[in-house]
């Protein structure tokens, strides 16, 4: 589901169901996580963003920056 929009939902009326995803009119069930296996998980090695995703540019770090006083180019 890496870089697509996607909707977490839940229901209010029975609190032991669990929350789910619906993406593209399917309904995929969330299920718990280990976090700490998950911090130990191998991952697949870092790919060079390309066309206009290579870019390094956050214009809300530019707004951060700002609002905290650092000067262009600081510390992300």
């Amino acid at each position: 589901m890496a870089g697509r929009v996607v909707t977490i939902a839940r229901t209010l009326a029975d609190v032991r169901t669990a929350p789910w995803i619906e993406h593209e009119d399917r309904r995929l069930p969330l299920s718990p996580v280990d976090p700490k296996a998950n911090a130990h998980r191998r991952r697949d090695p870092h790919r060079p963003k390309r066309g206009i995703d290579a870019v390094d540019f956050d214009p809300n770090q530019i707004r951060l920056n700002k609002v905290l006083g650092r000067k262009p180019g600081g510390a992300k």
